[in-house]
């Protein structure tokens, strides 16, 4: 985690968490493979200002990731993350039992 803060954070300052078990830490969230539990090789950082993060888009998308030649075959595609639109599975959440009258 540390060289994924290292490398991203060179472009602006990473927000540190306010959560209790990892207070202090960079706001990186590396996903991983619900079955195997091996990275998926995607993730988001949260960047202090809107403007690093925009402005991460145009620095790091297209390049490599780390050091030349850490990782020749990988290129780095870099978005604005956005929330999931509530309504994306319907409201309600389901149903579960209770009479239909």
């Amino acid at each position: 985690m540390h060289e994924i803060a290292e490398f991203f954070g060179g472009i602006g300052p990473i927000k540190k968490s306010k959560k209790s078990h990892n207070q202090g830490e960079p706001t990186i969230h590396l996903y991983k493979d619900k079955r195997t539990g091996q990275p998926k090789g995607d993730g988001t950082i949260s960047y202090e200002e809107p403007s690093t993060a925009r402005a991460a888009i145009d620095w790091f998308s297209g390049k490599p990731f780390g050091p030349p030649g850490a990782y020749p075959t990988s290129s780095l595609t870099v978005t604005i993350a956005t929330r999931p639109d509530a309504n994306r599975f319907g409201k309600g959440g389901g149903g579960g039992g209770g009479r239909r009258w």
